[in-house]
């Protein structure tokens, strides 16, 4: 056990955690202290006992234990790296949890059951009343995403404040290219920041963005992008703007992002909820459905054969969790 000692911004206190870590007999409530002499007292009295219900095969024997029946390693290191893990299972990344779960405690673990819990609440103040292109307090930049499909679209608009906070202004389902370029303009969104997802249909995107002077979107694998900055290589998210010539006419200017790099960044953002990231209470129940649409499971890579942990859908639909991403 530890006491959840906090400083006055509810931040971890990590100097009082760890001098409250301690075991607690849960029969007679004995308590051993985290020092050398405690743990190994305790080591030195265990003994392996075969689990209720457990039917091994006949003729096998297998054991475990985790690291707290290890003497030389520390209690408090563990509910350290224990703490550490659960922060980041709220933010999306369930791997330090995992390997917790796996390599300290010698216990299974199951993507589908240990998923972070998404639980969406919704800020306080409605879609409508951005629905003419009003700025959010404290706004920097709005942008609007749109993902094509064969016959419509899916589109986001949010509005984004300098600390990394926004609001979702608009969302919703768009028939024509014609009636994309209406809202856009009465979100009062810039041309140059409204994207086009150019993955399926490349072509007719790259027609649209330089029609309107929008910017084409590709998803890649690649886990960043190198940029110039200044006289050093900096690596981000998304790559230096390129352009091509548009099948219409004209040049489409066009950005890759790396796909699971940028969707990691959503979900931490998404599970911090509001008001750093924020929709309204009149959001339609498809986007509520789309943005949860993915989650990250292991899977194992056509090409290398290695098992590697990707997004992939849960649902049918995540046209406008892909909009978020983007």
């Amino acid at each position: 056990k530890y006491d959840e000692a906090r400083d006055e911004k509810n931040e971890w206190n990590w100097a009082g955690v760890m001098a409250s870590v301690r075991h607690e007999c849960p029969l007679c409530g004995h308590v051993t202290l985290d020092t050398t002499q405690g743990r190994r007292g305790m080591a030195s009295r265990g003994r392996y006992e075969i689990e209720s219900g457990a039917q091994p095969i006949a003729g096998n024997v297998s054991f475990t234990w985790s690291a707290q029946s290890v003497w030389w390693i520390a209690w408090a290191d563990m509910v350290v790296e224990w703490l550490k893990a659960n922060e980041e299972k709220r933010r999306g990344n369930t791997e330090p949890l995992k390997q917790f779960r796996q390599k300290r405690l010698a216990q299974s673990w199951s993507d589908e059951q240990e998923s972070p819990e998404i639980n969406l609440t919704a800020g306080d103040y409605h879609l409508a009343d951005y629905g003419d292109g009003q700025s959010i307090d404290g706004e920097a930049k709005r942008l609007m995403a749109v993902d094509r499909q064969r016959d419509h679209f899916w589109a986001v608009c949010r509005a984004w404040r300098s600390d990394g906070s926004s609001r979702l202004i608009w969302c919703g389902k768009v028939l024509t290219e014609e009636q994309l370029r209406q809202i856009q303009q009465r979100l009062k969104v810039h041309d140059k920041l409204t994207f086009m997802d150019a993955q399926y249909d490349t072509g007719l995107t790259y027609a649209c963005c330089a029609r309107w002077n929008w910017t084409a979107l590709h998803g890649s694998g690649r886990k960043s992008f190198q940029h110039s900055v200044g006289n050093k290589m900096v690596d981000k998210l998304y790559s230096p703007v390129k352009d091509a010539a548009a099948p219409t006419g004209g040049r489409a200017r066009y950005i890759f992002w790396a796909n699971e790099g940028v969707k990691d960044r959503f979900a931490q953002l998404r599970a911090m909820g509001s008001p750093v990231w924020e929709y309204g209470l009149d959001t339609p129940k498809d986007y509520l459905k789309q943005i949860v649409a993915e989650a990250k499971r292991e899977v194992v890579d056509k090409f290398t054969k290695t098992i590697q942990r990707r997004y992939v859908r849960i649902h049918r639909d995540n046209h406008m969790g892909d909009c978020e991403a983007m």
